[in-house]
């Protein structure tokens, strides 16, 4: 493997270009690069912020240039000592100051960007990376700019018209199996945006600092407007086809100070379970709130569903927060102090204990014993199988469609016969909940009484007892008293998805790592095999599948693949997933055509630009990011990313 390095070397922009109408644009730029090392580089525009210009031009943040601007290329800033990503040879990390964006990189050639130990200074934005697999944003430090500038850069958006004056430390968007740990961010007006990860329970947004700067032993407030923003698609929920066990992005082990918000979902989602149902402390969601400098908003949940833009299908209802008690000998707390009514239901179990909770994963799993790990999927499989069988003897007495019928059938005369079977503990589905409600045979008091006997109800059900038009305000009255606690239901499916989380998140470790060579070679088609033979056979498995295979360039395997996915899309129900993976398919049919081309002139690229253009613009976390990026090597062109920080 040839490897190109970029060592200790200053790339500095100390003044104007003598053409007032000509500004640099990248330090370095790479296209279709790959094994390229940096360090002990400093990349800086020393410029002020607003110098005077002739013929009225204003020296705007986007003129400023970027210091790594990266096109489907592979690269590492910052290199660590092998298998230990604490710890680093002394001066070699990278340096970024007064920049428009320190590192942008949209793909990857055939490893994701690992961006460790930098040194981000007062720059517009710090990192932006689109449409990576297995990405590393590792132990940087991210002061992003707190003068007040504007950009002129017009470019394409794929949701709405943002404000394109945010300033940002981190924005992820498409970037699945990402390791995102043990960063310091402060200042600036957001932090670190998650964008369209999909249903990657593997992605770790874990024991990073936002706005507690430590000065001598004091903690100095450098918050941001808002801190952890989590937009689009970032679990496994479809609304048109809900799943029973959501698993997605946690947001885990924070570290939040004076941040108008800590926690925001706007317009999009994560996994529903923030941490783990009766977990111990070190299984918990674990942020911590500091008291010295309480937020604005802890965590917040802010759906659209106006004329224009409508993220309803997004909205997972309450979120279940399972939290620490608050340890006031301490200087911090762990527990939510304010949030968005009716959007966040907080479990409170142990005491913190700082000795076992949120350890940090460095120096980390990185010789990875993969038929250990192997072991514990089928491990986990097996504990799941047993626990779903369990679920399904136990909810609507194994038979859903004989309770539909009951519930139908079920009057005053034969209330008391059936009765009894729907009196099953809660362990009652929604369909059999929502025939109940809609049971005019049986009088209200008798309703009632099924309802009380399976209380607590799950929140949705709740939610239709409320705006019922045949049950009386008594009658609602009396079910309300009993709504303490959580369904048992829900309980034992939030028990299930836990196992499943376990088993995404040990499938992106492995991905992660056959995609980055950590390991020996047979590590990839260890991985291959399994997803092949042993997984789940969904749509991501075939994606990660498909990503190994490019990551290796072999580009016929990988054809395979999509061809693959193209019949099994073929066969499945549900018409928007279907169209969504052939789209997939068609948009990642260019990109291996391209990566056949030795010429690189782009003219397939321009030839299907419209077509690109179009995929570009959907919501698909499976190929919008992919599409963006070629459509802008073919056009010259700029997509601008999603930017709400309220």
């Amino acid at each position: 493997m040839n490897i190109s390095f970029i060592n200790y070397n200053e790339f500095l922009t100390t003044g104007l270009f003598k053409n007032n109408y000509i500004f640099p644009k990248a330090h370095i730029r790479l296209e279709w690069s790959k094994n390229l090392k940096l360090k002990g580089n400093v990349f800086a525009n020393t410029i002020e912020y607003s110098p005077f210009l002739p013929d009225d031009l204003v020296y705007t943040a986007d003129k400023r240039g970027k210091g790594i601007e990266s096109l489907l290329s592979s690269f590492i800033v910052t290199p660590v000592y092998t298998f230990d990503y604490h710890s680093f040879p002394s001066g070699t990390e990278n340096k970024f100051s007064g920049l428009y964006y320190a590192i942008d990189a949209r793909g990857q050639k055939t490893y994701a960007p690992q961006i460790h130990h930098c040194e981000f200074t007062n720059n517009f934005r710090g990192i932006h990376l689109k449409a990576t697999n297995g990405a590393r944003v590792l132990y940087n430090k991210i002061y992003t700019t707190e003068d007040n500038l504007t950009v002129d850069a017009i470019g394409y958006s794929n949701v709405d018209t943002p404000n394109g004056n945010v300033t940002y430390a981190t924005y992820l968007n498409g970037a699945k199996n990402t390791w995102f740990e043990e960063n310091k961010i402060f200042n600036g007006m957001a932090g670190a945006y998650v964008y369209n990860s999909d249903d990657n329970g593997g992605t770790r947004y874990y024991r990073n600092d936002f706005g507690g700067e430590i000065i001598n032993g004091v903690i100095n407030n450098k918050g941001m407007n808002a801190a952890s923003i989590v937009v689009g698609k970032n679990s496994n929920w479809n609304a048109a086809n809900p799943p029973v066990y959501i698993t997605g992005l946690e947001v885990r082990c924070n570290d939040y100070t004076g941040n108008g918000y800590a926690i925001s979902a706007i317009n999009g989602n994560m996994r529903k379970n923030q941490g783990v149902q009766d977990g111990q402390t070190d299984e918990l969601a674990g942020n911590q709130f500091h008291g010295t400098y309480s937020p604005a908003m802890d965590f917040k949940v802010q759906i659209q569903t106006g004329s224009f833009w409508n993220f309803s299908g997004f909205d997972l209802g309450k979120y279940n927060y399972w939290q620490h008690e608050n340890n006031e000998t301490l200087d911090y707390y762990t527990q939510l102090d304010n949030y968005t009514e009716l959007k966040i239901q907080t479990h409170t179990l142990d005491v913190f204990n700082p000795l076992n909770s949120c350890l940090s994963n460095y120096p980390g799993p990185f010789i990875i014993d993969t038929e250990f790990e192997l072991s514990r999927i089928s491990t986990f499989k097996n504990t799941m199988t047993d626990k779903e069988n369990q679920y399904n003897d136990l909810v609507d007495r194994g038979d859903t469609e004989n309770l539909i019928n009951l519930t139908e059938s079920m009057s005053n005369r034969n209330f008391n016969s059936i009765f009894p079977i729907l009196c099953n503990d809660g362990y009652i589905s929604d369909e059999v909940f929502e025939t109940i409600l809609d049971n005019r045979s049986t009088n209200r008091p008798r309703i009632a009484s099924i309802l009380i006997e399976n209380s607590p109800l799950p929140e949705n059900i709740m939610e239709l007892v409320e705006s019922s038009d045949y049950l009386q305000n008594g009658h609602k009255k009396q079910i309300r008293r009993v709504q303490s606690g959580t369904s048992p239901r829900l309980e034992f499916e939030y028990e299930i998805a836990d196992i499943k989380q376990e088993i995404s998140k040990i499938e992106s470790n492995l991905i992660n790592h056959a995609i980055d060579n950590d390991s020996v070679p047979e590590l990839r088609e260890t991985v291959i095999n399994y997803l092949i033979n042993d997984a789940e056979e969904n749509s991501i498995n075939y994606v990660n599948r498909f990503n190994l295979q490019l990551a290796q360039t072999e580009l016929t395997e990988a054809q395979n693949t999509l061809n693959d996915l193209r019949i099994y899309a073929s066969g499945l129900s549900n018409e928007d997933m279907a169209s969504e993976i052939q789209r997939f398919c068609d948009v990642h049919d260019i990109y291996i055509s391209i990566l056949q081309d030795t010429v690189f002139d782009n003219a397939l690229l321009v030839q299907n630009q419209e077509f690109l253009k179009e995929a570009a613009l959907d919501f698909s976390p499976l190929y919008s990011g992919k599409a963006q990026t070629l459509y802008e090597l073919a056009t010259d062109s700029v997509f601008i990313e999603r930017r709400i920080t309220k």
